[in-house]
């Protein structure tokens, strides 16, 4: 690959990170309903300008050996821009609804945290193959799962970074649960769509 393609997918991939911590922080900062849904701002900067984000890009896994680890790549890289933004952030209010929500994921557990990011990778899935359709599912979505406590892997860097003080081993062990339940759930909405487009047999046919 070329240098510059190089060089130009990191920094892309680099900014839907900060895209998503950006999203994050609107959230954080407005609060309630309102907030949640001015998430959708984040997600919307990665789907218009197409940048390569962890929970975005799992519908496209096809390479179970080989996607993973680009999969980690991105994630990694996701961090990053989430990370940069987290050093941009010196409101006592936010650190302290950061480190609270650390404190959440400490107590969740690991397999708690694989359920909720299942449900949060399913959303945002869905949010991003469905865009070109109907926004609906980011302007719902979004919020829904927000509000609902579902967990996003990148958006949780961000929550981490700033919160910093309260992250400790049962929060690390619970942020690995919600990377893999984001996996997991866009990997059911991948096999639902592919189950949607089988063709259909004499037998459905019938129905």
């Amino acid at each position: 690959m070329n240098y510059k393609v190089m060089l130009k997918e990191v920094a892309a991939t680099v900014l839907a990170g900060v895209s998503i911590a950006l999203g994050a922080f609107v959230y954080l900062k407005v609060g309630g309903v309102v907030g949640a849904t001015m998430f959708s701002i984040g997600l919307l900067a990665v789907i218009t300008f197409r940048f390569p984000l962890y929970t975005g890009r799992i519908k496209d896994c096809n390479n179970f050996i080989e996607a993973p680890l680009s999969l980690v790549k991105i994630l990694a890289l996701n961090a990053v821009g989430c990370g940069l933004i987290s050093l941009m952030i010196d409101s006592a209010e936010i650190v302290a609804k950061c480190q609270a929500i650390v404190e959440l994921r400490s107590d969740a557990g690991f397999w708690t945290s694989v359920y909720t990011g299942a449900g949060c990778g399913f959303i945002i899935t869905l949010a991003v193959v469905a865009w070109k359709r109907t926004p609906l599912p980011l302007l719902i979505g979004i919020p829904a799962f927000i509000l609902s406590g579902l967990t996003h892997s990148v958006a949780d860097v961000f929550y981490y970074c700033v919160g910093h003080e309260a992250v400790d081993a049962a929060a690390m062990t619970a942020y690995c649960g919600t990377a893999i339940g984001n996996f997991v759930g866009g990997i059911i909405f991948k096999i639902g769509d592919l189950s949607h487009k089988l063709p259909l047999t004499s037998t459905d046919n019938e129905r």
